[in-house]
């Protein structure tokens, strides 16, 4: 015991600098980095945590970017068949039918999305 004192007496910055060291070593291999969540700025994640995060809003921007999408072509496919319409002289009884199926279809994806949000907020 007497040799560990008279050790540190010696050579005091010696013990600290390996304690240190130790210390160092423990903290950046024990502690992985934490960041701000996206979804919730008050809790902390870890990298895999955040990338998990930013896949399940990519997949949201996906379905929305699509969505869109889709509005997009009904859009347009009722001007054209507005068009139509106004250079013909009959009307286009197919167009006309795919658009309401389209607006139907649309409403009851709409509807879905709606009754799919109110289950999971009640969970």
């Amino acid at each position: 015991m007497k040799t560990i004192k008279s050790l540190f007496k010696d050579f005091p910055f010696l013990f600290i600098s390996v304690f240190a060291g130790i210390t160092f070593v423990f903290f950046f291999y024990g502690c992985e980095s934490r960041i701000a969540s996206i979804n919730e700025p008050n809790k902390m994640v870890n990298f895999y945590q955040l990338n998990a995060e930013v896949d399940a809003f990519l997949d949201v921007a996906a379905a929305r970017y699509e969505e869109l999408e889709n509005k997009e072509i009904l859009r347009q496919k009722v001007i054209s068949s507005g068009v139509a319409l106004a250079q013909s002289s009959g009307f286009d009884y197919l167009g006309i039918l795919s658009t309401f199926g389209n607006i139907l279809l649309g409403g009851v994806a709409i509807d879905n999305i709606r009754l799919r949000r109110e289950k999971l907020k009640k969970k």
